[in-house]
């Protein structure tokens, strides 16, 4: 069963290339985000996922 964004993110061009997504957000060469609006998100810390036994991690930016 596909999951319901399956068309648009394997797909539609406009929403790979959309700016405003975090994961087309530009990391800096000190480590720190910046959106298209040149705001700053520094990381805060990570945590395991839970329920998850594959190990994934979350990554806090503030």
């Amino acid at each position: 069963m596909k999951f319901t964004m399956f068309k648009k993110e394997t797909t539609d061009k406009k929403y790979h290339e959309d700016p405003f997504r975090a994961v087309n957000f530009q990391i800096g060469a000190d480590g720190i985000i910046r959106c298209p609006n040149r705001k700053a998100f520094r990381f805060k810390y990570r945590r395991h996922v839970k329920g998850n036994n594959y190990g994934r991690q979350e990554e806090i930016y503030e």
